[in-house]
């Protein structure tokens, strides 16, 4: 096996600075080929590594690989940086060298906007829609025209939603210290699910959540469907207790994140916060679950599903916050998400509360965390309101996202059911725009509050309705919707 072949198997295992330190022995033996290069620039990405993923790429360049791949690649990572020009004029080289096809003309629409330019962001988006690979199938197509009517500041949309939240009960087989879903009895209704099924052909991804969303008599036959369309994506959020054989291998050879909601790394404080689970049955479905994933890995069908833990911090666990990383690593997890506990006023709410020893362990822990996830390449994604962040203002943009116009993109993009059938443009916005109870899925998406939604955005004011996690900063930009980038192949 050659050190390319190994560093790409190193990499499916996550262990990205081993994969580097293989490519680098080939460079240092005189192995540089572009091949090298390309698959070196984008491990640094992996790492968060941008300046030294731009000078991989440079390299691959030099070494004949002019194509799209490396054009777009370097625009990406630009772009990453803020550094909007420099994107352009690799992707107008691209076009120099005739190198001619849709994913360069979205990537132009998509820079345009950041930079302003409406009118120039609209001509690219639809030359892109006229081009591969946008201009064969109804998801592409509706896609292209979201993105026109973003970039025409269009309040009621043709297109149809990218992204779509579901909670499907209230129903779950455990009852969590903090969880009131379980408290409002709730099934989202039979002609909804009807609706459902009618946009999964459009849809980018889609969150399915509960309750627990396996008890939901519906569940398996949406997945299914959802399951045949390839450029969906979806995520479960679950306590992973009702996975059993034929599930983990479904869900192995699908292209999901199953998202384990665990809050707690030990049996005591995991029972305690989960009441009527077992932490044995916990480590048996993840156990099952990387069975099937390593089957799938290793076969002619690799597999695209990631395992996520979901962990909310409060009084009860928030020491453990190191130990959640080892625990990631034990059992190969992709991902550690850290959110802040919500619905209840407690003295569990440390947030609300202000606990001041537990705040201050966790900002005195935070770059451990950091550290080590980088180490083990481990995702960390740290949703917690900012420590000493009491003069942040949610009436203004945040400088942090350093945007000059709309703060996200998500009413033009997304719907989310909520436990009572209320509906959101996503799950942390303030306002209700309709209820499924009563209204079909398209008569919200262009209902009046939608409309003002997007008017408000679009205005870049009145951002005082907007989630204080959304304008502090707190959300990293992908989760606002703001850098949908096309690269081949990543």
């Amino acid at each position: 096996m050659n050190s390319l072949s190994i560093a790409k198997q190193y990499k499916k295992e996550r262990k990205y600075r081993l994969a580097i330190e293989e490519l680098q022995k080939a460079l240092k033996l005189g192995y540089g080929t572009s091949d090298i290069y390309l698959e070196l620039a984008w491990l640094y990405h992996d790492i968060q590594d941008n300046d030294s993923a731009i000078e991989s790429l440079k390299k691959a360049l030099k070494l004949g690989r002019n194509d799209n791949e490396v054009r777009l690649g370097l625009a990406k990572l630009y772009c990453e940086k803020g550094e909007y020009d420099k994107a352009l004029k690799e992707l107008n080289t691209a076009l120099d060298y005739e190198l001619y096809d849709g994913c360069i003309y979205y990537n132009l629409g998509w820079i345009h906007r950041e930079k302003g330019e409406y009118s120039l962001s609209v001509s690219d988006f639809e030359r892109a829609g006229n081009m591969e690979p946008y201009n064969k199938h109804g998801f592409s197509k509706n896609m292209i025209l979201n993105e026109i009517e973003i970039s025409q500041r269009s309040t009621f949309l043709k297109s149809k939603p990218m992204v779509l939240g579901v909670t499907l009960t209230h129903r779950c087989n455990i009852g969590c210290t903090m969880c009131e879903v379980r408290k409002r009895p709730w099934d989202i209704p039979e002609r909804i699910v009807k609706e459902i099924i009618e946009i999964l052909p459009y849809l980018k991804y889609i969150y399915w959540q509960g309750g627990e969303p396996f008890l939901s008599d519906y569940f398996e036959e949406l997945f299914e469907k959802a399951s045949m369309h390839p450029a969906l994506s979806q995520t479960i959020v679950t306590n992973g207790l009702l996975i059993n054989e034929d599930w983990a291998e479904k869900l192995a050879r699908s292209n999901v994140d199953i998202i384990y909601s665990i809050d707690g790394t030990n049996k005591k404080t995991y029972e305690k916060i989960r009441n009527g689970a077992k932490f044995e049955d916990l480590i048996m479905s993840i156990n099952l679950i990387n069975k099937y994933r390593t089957k799938y890995r290793n076969s002619d069908m690799p597999t695209h599903s990631t395992i996520t833990i979901q962990a909310v911090m409060m009084k009860s666990n928030y020491i453990e916050l190191e130990e959640f990383v080892k625990f990631s690593e034990k059992y190969n997890f992709d991902c550690l998400n850290i959110i802040p506990i919500r619905y209840t006023d407690t003295q569990e709410n440390i947030f609300l509360n202000n606990d001041p020893q537990a705040l201050s362990y966790i900002k005195n822990v935070m770059p451990k965390l950091v550290k080590k996830s980088e180490e083990i390449g481990l995702k960390l994604f740290n949703q917690l309101p900012e420590i000493d962040s009491s003069d942040i203002s949610n009436s203004t943009p945040n400088a942090k996202t350093g945007r000059k116009d709309m703060l996200c993109y998500w009413p033009w993009k997304s719907l989310y059911i909520l436990r009572d059938g209320n509906v959101k443009p996503y799950g942390f916005c303030e306002e209700h725009i309709g209820n499924v109870n009563k209204d079909s899925l398209q008569d919200i998406w262009n209902s009046d509050i939608m409309q003002k939604y997007r008017q408000r955005l679009i205005n870049c004011g009145s951002l005082n309705w907007c989630s204080l996690r959304c304008t502090s900063g707190v959300m990293p930009k992908h989760s606002l919707m703001l850098n949908e980038q096309e690269v081949y192949g990543r």
